[in-house]
């Protein structure tokens, strides 16, 4: 009952009790809403198919119901409650004195529906290199299965000396130690390439092969080689390009020797098959005075990088026109972004790559602020030769330096 006619009745009632005292007043009850007295989940928190028991208690109520599928339940109970999600669930009791409410919070993990995803390959298709599954290894045993590209590089090919297979470990092994690790005069020209060629032709595979350009090859000769021996003593010129007929049949104690020649030996090795030779210009530049001190007697500098790039590429393009050639083959990362002073070229150019500590990102061509990375500049430099030299130059890590509809 509300409480102002209920005033108004017990005023009523009083008066007439008062005028005569004959009639005594009726007073109208009031009803109190209902108590809760707990309404629990125990646990609180589950995994999702695991179950929470509902516990609850309440006095004065006509009707108590439960939502989130539960419905009616007696004054005290308990039920048992499987949520496939998180979920707060709610008490409410009612008499006529009022409605009052209650509720409860159960936490389930792992609670998302599943999804479906569905991937139709055949819509919107395009064409990306068949090689972009290489795998650093030289034959496709050592490969796993699915490589379609295999590699052979490593600190040995940086002096490898293709007319007699010897080659230095650098600091590898020795330290910079001189072998025929990777073979013998006996074991005819090239040999640290030529099984691997036939391995990946019979396979169909792709495969990157090292030609040393940093510019000093090894000899027939075997031990240490000190950093205070005449670098004569153990090594000859390895130059870009001869310049007179190639021969596939040199001189194991040729000097110099020629890289142009060296692709052209692997060429012939290689066949006219689907896919071009795949040649690397030499392994880690950037490390060289420090893995091969034996030959980089002094700091490597950028523009020391640059000409050897350009003349080897530009060398084994002439005699293998056909071929693919990458580089520069930096050691990781920290190589592709070491760089020294941007804004003052001159500085660069007379700046040693290993001494570099100055990072920064791979920024596009004309960038000043915060300096180009050591690589970008490199591969800006190249591409601003002429189209032929471009064409022959143009894989490398830092697409961003340059047009990308030029490559």
């Amino acid at each position: 009952m509300c409480p102002r006619p209920f005033n108004v009745v017990l005023l009523f009632a009083c008066a007439v009790f008062a005028c005569n005292g004959a009639i005594r007043g009726s007073q109208a009850q009031q009803t109190n809403p209902p108590t809760i007295g707990s309404f629990t989940a125990n646990p609180t928190a589950i995994l999702a198919g695991q179950s929470s028991v509902l516990s609850w208690s309440v006095t004065g109520a006509s009707s108590i119901n439960i939502d989130n599928g539960v419905g009616s339940v007696a004054s005290s109970g308990t039920t048992s409650v499987t949520p496939a999600a998180s979920v707060i669930f709610m008490l409410t009791a009612t008499n006529t004195g009022g409605t009052v409410t209650a509720s409860v919070a159960i936490g389930v993990t792992g609670s998302a529906a599943d999804a479906t995803i569905s991937i139709d390959t055949s819509q919107d298709r395009k064409t990306i290199s068949p090689f972009v599954y290489g795998y650093n290894a030289g034959s496709s045993g050592n490969a796993p299965p699915g490589a379609t590209w295999l590699r052979l590089g490593g600190n040995r090919w940086t002096a490898y000396n293709w007319t007699n297979n010897y080659s230095n470990a650098g600091s590898d092994y020795g330290p910079y130690h001189n072998d025929n690790l990777m073979g013998s005069p006996a074991d005819g020209p090239g040999h640290a390439a030529v099984p691997s060629i036939a391995d990946a032709t019979a396979h169909g595979l792709g495969l990157l092969v090292t030609i040393p350009i940093q510019g000093w090859a090894s000899k027939v000769m075997t031990g240490n080689v000190l950093l205070t021996d005449p670098i004569g003593n153990w090594f000859v010129p390895n130059q870009a390009r001869k310049g007179s007929p190639f021969t596939l049949t040199p001189d194991p104690n040729s000097s110099p020797v020629w890289q142009d020649e060296f692709a052209n030996c692997l060429a012939f090795h290689w066949g006219n098959g689907a896919t071009p030779i795949h040649i690397s210009l030499d392994n880690e530049p950037d490390l060289w005075s420090s893995t091969h001190a034996e030959i980089q007697r002094n700091p490597l500098l950028y523009t020391d990088l640059l000409s050897l790039s350009i003349a080897g590429a530009d060398a084994i393009k002439q005699a293998v026109p056909s071929a693919l050639i990458f580089g520069p083959v930096s050691y990781g990362w920290a190589g592709y972004i070491n760089t020294s002073i941007s804004r003052m070229r001159q500085t660069r150019r007379s700046t040693a790559i290993s001494s570099i500590t100055t990072w920064t990102r791979c920024r596009p061509r004309g960038a000043r602020e915060g300096g180009d990375s050591s690589m970008c500049w490199i591969c800006t430099s190249i591409r601003s030769r002429t189209d032929a030299a471009r064409a022959s130059t143009t894989r490398t890590p830092c697409r961003p330096c340059a047009t990308p509809t030029a490559w």
